[in-house]
């Protein structure tokens, strides 16, 4: 028995001293298979030295005890393994419960994400298709920007050119990248008509959607010219003004055909009245 404790971690000693079924059933059993035989063969030689039975009552005595408790400690063990045995069926059962529903979980956390992906893909699928259709309009819009035979100009508040349209600079000579961020004053406007151009700016940024105009401008290379403007506010959708959408035209010629003709209309007034006097 020494010897078998002095390593308790091998051998049978490992079974005994486990804390499995097995080493709970063999602590309880080996010491009533080692001390009951040593209690019942005292009990018998005692009763016999006694004169209380004879030898043969004695060894049926000593078997049928033996037998008593055999049975006694089989139906304990029995009872506490039974007890074991439902334990660990409950625990089984917990956790199989727990695995289903985990798997429930699983499965709809799946079916969730599975929508959700669906989702995603039809809504990138849509915005990219949004994408392209904004960008068709506008490279569409910008085409008919820069085949417009009218200038067109976008300023900011500030009054600089934000946009400056081919035509733009067929009128006054000037090519976009000069004309990008600058004021009119420095390109267009003759310090002549400066004022009027405030008032006419004024007017655009509080919203006013009549402030045209016909005056004169000035080109890159020093020649005056007549410009018809047609101005826009370009207004958010609370009404706030961003910016100023300006159309003009040289009417130049027109306004010299103009002039032409007024004059020859005078000049046949004048020689009527003569002829007539």
């Amino acid at each position: 028995i020494g010897i078998l404790f002095a390593r308790p971690n091998r051998g049978v000693m490992a079974i005994v001293t486990s804390s499995s079924v097995g080493g709970i059933i063999a602590r309880r059993l080996l010491p009533v298979a080692i001390g009951v035989p040593f209690v019942l063969g005292w009990l018998r030689l005692w009763g016999e030295q006694a004169g209380l039975y004879g030898t043969e009552f004695g060894v049926s005595l000593t078997v049928l005890l033996s037998i008593v408790i055999l049975i006694f400690i089989i139906l304990h063990n029995a009872s506490s393994l039974n007890a074991i045995d439902t334990e660990r069926k409950k625990a089984e059962k917990a956790l199989q419960d727990a695995h289903d529903k985990l798997e429930i979980r699983v499965q709809e956390r799946t079916a969730d994400l599975s929508k959700a992906n669906i989702f995603l893909k039809r809504e990138i699928s849509e915005r990219k298709r949004a994408e392209e259709q904004t960008k068709q309009l506008q490279e569409y819009l910008q085409l008919q920007i820069n085949r417009m035979p009218i200038g067109l100009i976008v300023w900011d508040t500030e009054f600089r050119v934000q946009s400056w349209n081919p035509a733009a600079e067929r009128i006054f000579r000037f090519t976009e990248e000069e004309a990008l961020g600058n004021p009119p004053y420095d390109l267009i406007v003759p310090k002549e008509v400066q004022s009027n151009v405030d008032v006419a700016w004024h007017r655009l940024l509080e919203g006013d959607t009549t402030a045209h105009s016909v005056n004169e401008n000035i080109t890159k290379d020093g020649r005056i010219i007549i410009c018809e403007w047609t101005n826009t506010p370009i207004k958010e959708a609370d009404g706030t003004v961003v910016g100023v959408l300006s159309m003009v035209q040289d009417i130049t010629e027109r306004k010299r055909a103009e002039e032409e003709k007024k004059g020859l209309e005078e000049q046949a007034r004048s020689g009527g009245r003569l002829g007539s006097t």
